[in-house]
């Protein structure tokens, strides 16, 4: 587990986790119920190694970048459901979101 961020209801914590416990395969955005312990992978499959921002107790926000390098930031649910969606082009930094 790398990269936490609390919920903002303090209930779940969202980090990064690397692939198959080996960091060159990548990392995968997941969240921590605190109150089970339970681990629910989220729906954003290429790999994050940034840290997620919570944008409310059901949205967290992340950068990711392009094969340019270019960042950009989304957004995805915090139950692992629906699907990534891009939030802002060409930007760096969600916690400013937040």
């Amino acid at each position: 587990m790398e990269c936490p961020s609390l919920s903002p209801d303090g209930t779940r914590i969202a980090f990064k986790e690397a692939i198959g416990a080996d960091p060159p395969r990548g990392w995968r955005l997941s969240v921590l119920e605190l109150a089970s312990m339970q681990v629910t992978p989220l729906a954003e499959t290429r790999s994050i190694d940034d840290q997620a921002a919570w944008l409310d107790n059901a949205t967290l926000a992340y950068t990711v970048r392009d094969s340019s390098g270019d960042p950009d930031v989304w957004t995805v649910r915090a139950d692992g459901s629906g699907a990534p969606h891009l939030l802002v082009p060409d930007s760096e930094s969600p916690a400013a979101l937040g």
